[in-house]
């Protein structure tokens, strides 16, 4: 939806033709037309009227798909921005801000972002900020509050105790290795020498059932652990241990089955 949203509000912008700047980027940029200008994008800040080299390869690329008609460009320019809104709705679903769908719908419509997407010459913006919010997602993943379910799931009878908790931190640490002198079976080459903790990042308490549930993204009604997976962002086998580990804290129930995937909603009286 929200790349049919998108295209749906930026579909004027396919029948716009070239403006401004776009002949020095683009029309009159001699760089993009040859097989050898690739290599000059690259190796001669001098080839392009600025040094944007990721920038003008994707124009390298599209010339040699559509030439110089100026509607493969602007889709390009539309995907790119329809990329960006997604990834803007992963980074604050994985910060647990709410309404991040409704988010990423607003930055995708605002019409403060027509002119980076409408004009061929801002590729540099709607490209640089889908490389931002994927270095961003990656940097979260590594904190994935979500991979506690791969350690609950050994202690599924403790999730509804009443007099369980479970504190989980984020740490920052620093590792001093040296390269190992004889490689063993199975080793990445390095051995760890020390391990300092520098900063916890975040922490979390696990009291009671309300405390998962929190784990779980908003409007999941009835779901399979296919769904689950796709809606928080992780793999199916991590999906499947979440749906066991709040099946067991009494978050969620058995609701049937959809096809061979069971079935599950959230459990009335959590």
């Amino acid at each position: 939806m929200l790349l049919v949203a998108t295209f749906a509000a930026y579909w004027p912008s396919l029948s716009a033709g070239f403006i401004w700047d776009d002949d020095d980027y683009v029309t009159n940029n001699v760089a993009i037309r040859s097989s050898s200008g690739l290599v000059s994008i690259w190796t001669k800040p001098g080839t392009t009227v600025q040094y944007y080299p990721m920038v003008f390869t994707t124009f390298w690329l599209e010339y040699r798909m559509w030439n110089l008609n100026p509607a493969g460009y602007h889709a390009t320019n539309i995907l790119l921005h329809a990329l960006c809104a997604l990834l803007f709705s992963l980074v604050l679903r994985q910060l647990g801000v709410p309404g991040a769908v409704l988010s990423a719908f607003a930055f995708a419509l605002h019409p403060v972002c027509v002119e980076s997407v409408a004009w061929v010459t801002e590729r540099k913006n709607v490209l640089s900020t889908v490389f931002y919010l994927s270095s961003a997602l990656v940097f979260l993943k590594t904190y994935d509050l979500e991979d506690v379910f791969r350690e609950a799931v050994s202690i599924p009878l403790l999730l509804c105790h009443r007099n369980f908790s479970l504190h989980v931190l984020r740490i920052r640490v620093e590792e001093t290795r040296r390269p190992e002198e004889k490689r063993r079976w199975r080793s990445k080459g390095w051995t760890v020498e020390e391990r300092r903790l520098l900063e916890v990042v975040d922490q979390r308490l696990f009291q009671d059932p309300s405390d998962w549930r929190d784990l779980l993204p908003e409007g999941l009604e009835s779901f399979t652990t296919i769904d689950l997976a796709s809606s928080m962002g992780i793999g199916r086998d991590l999906a499947q241990k979440a749906a066991y580990c709040l099946r067991e804290a009494g978050v969620i129930e058995q609701a049937g089955k959809r096809g061979r995937s069971l079935l599950y909603r959230l459990a009335s009286t959590p």
